[in-house]
């Protein structure tokens, strides 16, 4: 019921995503966890809630001091989101994934009404299907790892 998707960019860098949508649990369609090395986002996994943010350094090897492990609410880091996610329309708030739906759909269809690239270009999106598509073709194989297509190039 959960499949875990592991990427390993050129750079050596590796993602991991995880998805299960069939456990037995409530569903939350717009958690998510992103962690680097200088910061981390969890969104909640109750619809009561807000997501945290930590961002700082890594301490140095030994004791960890607490200072350097405090989460902040996603709020004080509303400043930095586009003007459009401050105040979205009625229509984004009804779109599934906390708007992103609409978000994805609009910029695609002003690209394509006022002819400019959208924000996500052909190649972009290439690359991030085809990474949920080959991690289909993976499980097949036995979890084989599968050569992603270099769609930059056009090979």
């Amino acid at each position: 019921d959960t499949s875990i998707l592991a990427v390993k960019l050129k750079s050596g860098k590796l993602i991991r995503v995880r998805v299960d949508m069939l456990s037995n649990r409530p569903h939350h369609m717009t958690y998510y966890a992103l962690q680097g090395t200088q910061g981390v986002y969890e969104a909640s996994r109750i619809d009561s809630m807000r997501g945290h943010v930590w961002v700082g350094e890594n301490p140095p090897p030994g004791p960890v001091k607490e200072e350097h492990r405090s989460w902040q609410p996603i709020e004080e880091f509303e400043e930095h989101l586009p003007p459009r996610w401050k105040k979205p329309p009625e229509e984004a708030l009804k779109a599934g994934h906390g708007g992103g739906d609409y978000w994805v759909v609009k910029d695609f269809v002003d690209a394509c009404l006022e002819r400019c690239e959208p924000p996500i270009d052909i190649v972009t999106a290439l690359e991030w299907t085809s990474a949920g598509l080959l991690s289909q073709v993976s499980i097949e194989q036995n979890g084989m790892a599968m050569p992603m297509p270099d769609f930059r190039s056009g090979r």
